[in-house]
């Protein structure tokens, strides 16, 4: 949506003329305004089917955001259930459980679909597999590509060359 985009551009001129401002010192407001723009990123990617509703739920709940947030940042980081219910602030057993109910699938699977939105994207960007595969967490291209194969329904490589072809063909027409 345009009206979206436009918001968000405006807040990311915000955070341009604060740092501007605030020369030397960290500006608080950045960290908020930051925090603004992140969601209004994420609700664009829901509304636009980029991610699946259970990702939209488990970013509106305050008790997982940070975790939200830190798998996005790191992808490429080990994920134990152990660890995640540590950025949640919960035992295994109650975050597994709260977690569960609120995206519909287990948190493994949660991260294993953030990682593959995010290789997706950077197939996309021309990136290498063996790059992608890295950045998203996996050490063999192999496991990544059977993975994503699982997950997306493709392999990296084809589908890497659909959406050149159709990006092309997107370029022809406009």
């Amino acid at each position: 949506d345009e009206t979206e985009l436009l918001a968000a551009k405006t807040i990311f001129d915000l955070i341009l003329i604060e740092a501007r401002q605030s020369g030397e010192s960290a500006s608080p407001l950045i960290v908020r305004l930051t925090d603004v723009l992140f969601f209004y990123a994420i609700r664009q990617l829901a509304t636009t089917q980029e991610i699946s509703a259970g990702l939209w739920a488990v970013v509106q709940r305050p008790e997982f955001a940070k975790l939200v947030a830190a798998v996005i940042d790191e992808p490429e980081k080990d994920w134990p259930v152990e660890k995640m219910a540590d950025y949640s602030h919960m035992s295994r057993a109650t975050f597994f459980k709260r977690f569960s109910q609120v995206a519909g699938q287990t948190p493994n699977f949660f991260v294993a679909m953030i990682r593959m939105k995010m290789a997706a994207q950077l197939l996309r960007q021309g990136k290498t597999i063996a790059q992608v595969a890295e950045k998203v967490g996996y050490q063999s291209e192999s496991a990544f590509s059977k993975a994503f194969k699982k997950m997306v329904g493709q392999q990296p490589g084809a589908y890497q060359k659909n959406t050149q072809y159709l990006n092309k063909t997107q370029a022809h027409l406009n």
